[in-house]
């Protein structure tokens, strides 16, 4: 079954107050009855009760729902009808705009029309359900509130009826409005019994046009009830628990029997029937006689002897209670339904997990209708009550590549079983650390290094290959603005589900590449955000040109910090800068990952001029993915579409400058297959480059490897020896000896020692620690001019190291 996203966002300010009336809950005690089956001692019945004879008069309650066990409730369902708002159904102890309390019991279903833009549609839909008499009806509760008289929320209730075997389209029945001159719970009832004999399903539609919330308690099929002396109550059916039981697999049946009567009831006889749903033939009966007595508000649980259900099979249930003390027969009998088979049913694997079931997997099916689940914990997902036709089937998940089957038939009682597997490529980079080169002055000498990608991914992985040059001295500082520095609201999300708030930046295209190198976020006391509360800053890049930033993002870098100040801008220099290429947008966001509840609004925003750039979104898990990639584009919503403004979310950097002749990559783009390696040449050049100058880029590496970093970049440098002018030697060239710093400095994995011969010679290089040990020795054979060699240094550890080059008798 489809669980509701019960994710939304609310204002940080003080609703009116609204009174709801309701009635107390009554917490029942089990009253422990003797089961006396086929006893000689057992009750005696003044009528024949094999087969059992149901008494006249009155209406058994088909459906009693106060949305107080699970939600969804079992064998209840829901589905979008129009609009995006992903957290727009859900279930609530209390509410707001109108404030108010469940009509009874702890729980109420809450439509939350106060976030959601118009046009949102969203169906509760009731299991199947046998009406059995002739005056039954259908009757919730549903609160009223007042203002907005001329904008028409409403609950919309259509009916599907199933005749004839054959399941019917829905049916409007009525529409009812949510306001009234003062706040009220209503009580609203529709006929059903024209249908007497057919099951039919429920739809309760909320209407949203901009109005507050709508409340929903106690539905029920059935009819009023005024307690009685001598009275005994089927209250529920407790097995089967869901709407599908697994075929073969055998389970114990068992009711709740009440007495919501004024006086005690003795010797009686409760009934559990399952019939085939198709002919109506009986498959399993038994039968608990109880000498009792049950007293008044008192339950009584009955089991049965066990049933295994077959395949491919829809089951009907009936409960009975009888007994001569029980003078009222209006709420003996139960009705209940289940399967054991789907329409569709399967299960996603991970086939980077070798297989394993993949959890959170959304899976949409559209064809002659369209609907979608998200798999469970092992994987599995399944689809009831889909109309006869051909599908298309799809898989997404954040970081997977999505999987899509089409032509998939489905048929009436009929079980489709449609296995998907996914993954994601997974890109090992050699070298990740740097690479250095040498090269002398004047001359069209050059040289090649090699990338090896190698892909350990169960997908192909797609790659592009970039390398912006980032000159020391040549910078310009880039700004990413869109506020205007007044906070005017908070905002916040419902429920204990992390969010993420960003900005969508659009630099010009001159400004890149640049180097962000800050983050500045304003947070206010007002939202109850406290100093030390955990967020997490993250950057994307989107060069699609799509300005939903859920669409084609790539993670680029995320920090995890903590709040430094309140009522105040935080500044938080980023510990490593992140190189932006471009052209495109820069996407910088915050992630809250303090989720106390509702009362919570971290996110600070502008509301004087929009610049339609602010977003927000959250993930179907309470906590965010690692790596942190955008929520699907279908819980993520433009800020505007509630609250037009922008967040207080600021980056700055500054902007690299110059040609990059002097590096090229090769092929810059291309595909490696799933365990395969693809292998692309580096390829350094001094020709027409000053003498005695360095050059720097960072060869980046844009790939669809989602579950690992998107991006990755390796710094290149280029050092151009000699002396003269540019354009040509006006001699020929000679090499002193030299020993050059070695880069990167400081080392967090590789780093290279180049230096200069004046002929080709023996050397060696040593690596000594500052207690003068042995680290690292290198040895060979150096040509005249430049040289390198390369250290792994994350064996040696932290700390200080010095080096020194001989070579000829002479020593640096």
């Amino acid at each position: 079954m489809k669980k509701a996203l019960i994710v939304g966002l609310v204002l940080a300010f003080t609703a009116g107050l609204c009174l709801a009336a309701g009635t107390p809950s009554i917490t029942s005690t089990i009253t422990e009855g003797l089961k006396a089956k086929d006893a000689a001692a057992g009750p005696d019945y003044s009528t024949p009760y094999r087969p059992y004879v149901k008494k006249s008069g009155g209406k058994a309650w088909q459906l009693q729902e106060g949305f107080e066990g699970s939600f969804l409730p079992a064998g209840w369902d829901s589905a979008r009808v129009s609009g995006t708002y992903s957290g727009y159904l859900t279930r609530v102890t209390s509410g707001t705009y109108p404030t108010c309390t469940p009509h009874s019991g702890t729980y109420m279903v809450k439509w939350y029309c106060f976030l959601a833009s118009a046009g949102n549609r969203m169906r509760l839909m009731t299991p199947p359900v046998r009406i059995g008499a002739a005056n039954d009806s259908l009757s919730f509760w549903m609160t009223h509130s007042t203002g907005y008289p001329t904008t028409n929320d409403r609950i919309v209730v259509e009916k599907m009826v199933k005749s004839g075997g054959t399941w019917g389209s829905w049916v409007l029945v009525d529409s009812f409005s949510r306001y009234q001159p003062a706040f009220s719970w209503a009580y609203k009832a529709l006929p059903l019994g024209m249908h007497n004999g057919d099951s039919v399903r429920i739809s309760l539609t909320c209407h949203s046009m901009y109005g507050d919330n709508i409340y929903l308690d106690d539905v029920s099929i059935g009819s009023a009830y005024t307690p009685t002396a001598g009275d005994l109550e089927l209250y529920s059916i407790d097995a089967p628990a869901g709407s599908y039981m697994a075929p073969d697999e055998a389970f114990t049946p068992a009711v709740t029997v009440s007495n919501p009567g004024t006086t005690p009831v003795s010797n009686y006889r409760v009934v559990f029937d399952i019939d085939d749903g198709t002919t109506k033939a009986l498959v399993y009966t038994d039968t608990v006689d109880v000498a009792g007595p049950l007293d008044p508000g008192n339950t009584y649980q009955a089991g049965f002897d066990g049933f295994t259900p077959q395949g491919l099979s829809n089951y009907y249930v009936t409960a009975f209670v009888d007994g001569p003390d029980d003078t009222y027969s209006g709420n003996d009998t139960l009705t209940s339904y289940f399967r054991t088979f789907n329409e569709l049913q399967g299960q996603v694997a991970d086939d980077n997990a070798g297989g394993a079931g993949l959890a959170g997997v959304k899976v949409k099916v559209t064809g002659p209708a369209t609907d979608s689940t998200f798999t469970d914990g092992s994987g599995d997902y399944f689809f009831f009550d889909l109309a006869a036709g051909t599908y298309t089937v799809t898989a997404a998940k954040a970081g997977y590549i999505t999987e899509t089957a089409t032509g998939i038939t489905i048929t009436d009682n009929m079980q489709t079983t449609l296995d998907l597997s996914m993954g994601y490529p997974v890109l090992v980079l050699t070298p990740t650390d740097s690479i250095y080169c040498i090269l002398p002055w004047g001359g069209a000498d050059s040289t090649t290094w090699q990338f090896t990608l190698e892909n350990q991914g169960t997908r192909d992985m797609a790659y592009s290959v970039s390398w912006p040059e980032l000159v020391k001295g040549a910078k310009a500082p880039v700004s990413l603005v869109l506020d205007d520095g007044s906070r005017d609201n908070d905002i916040g999300i419902g429920g204990t589900a992390e969010f993420i708030w960003v900005n969508r930046f659009t630099p010009a295209g001159g400004e890149f590449p640049f180097r962000l190198q800050q983050v500045q976020l304003y947070f206010s006391a007002l939202g109850n955000v406290a100093i030390g509360h955990g967020i997490q800053i993250v950057v994307y890049e989107n060069t699609t040109g799509n300005n939903d930033p859920a669409v084609g993002s790539n993670l680029l870098y995320q920090y995890n910090t903590t709040v430094q100040a309140v009522d105040a801008w935080n500044v938080y220099d980023l510990p490593d800068e992140v190189l932006l290429n471009g052209p495109g947008d820069v996407v910088i966001g915050v992630i809250g990952l303090h989720v106390p509840g509702t009362s919570y609004w971290p996110a600070s925003i502008d509301q004087t001029a929009t610049q339609q750039r602010s977003w927000a979104g959250w993930w179907t898990t309470v906590n965010h993915p690692e790596p942190p990639t955008l929520p699907p584009d279908d819980s993520w919503i433009l800020i505007d579409a509630y609250f037009p403004g922008n967040w207080m979310i600021r980056g700055y950097g500054e902007t690299g400058s110059g040609s990059v002749a002097w590096l090229d990559v090769a092929p810059a783009t291309g595909t490696v297959p799933a365990y395969d390696t693809g292998y692309l040449t580096v390829t350094f050049d001094a020709a027409g480059l000053d003498s005695l100058t360095d050059h720097a880029a960072n060869v980046t590496f844009n790939t669809n490897a989602m579950i690992t970093k998107r991006t990755d970049y390796v710094p290149a440098y280029l050092h151009v020896v000699g002396t003269g002018v540019s354009g040509g030697p006006s001699q020929p060239l000679s090499y002193a000896f030299g020993l050059n710093a070695n880069r990167p400095n400081p080392v967090s994995g590789r780093t290279s020692f180049s230096f200069t011969l004046p002929r080709a010679q023996d050397y060696s290089l040593k690596v000594y620690n500052v207690s003068g040990q042995l680290v690292e020795s290198f040895t060979g054979k150096g040509q005249a001019g430049a040289n390198s060699v390369s250290w792994n240094a994350q064996k040696a550890g932290a700390g200080v190291y010095l080096y020194r080059l001989n070579a000829g008798g002479q020593s640096a």
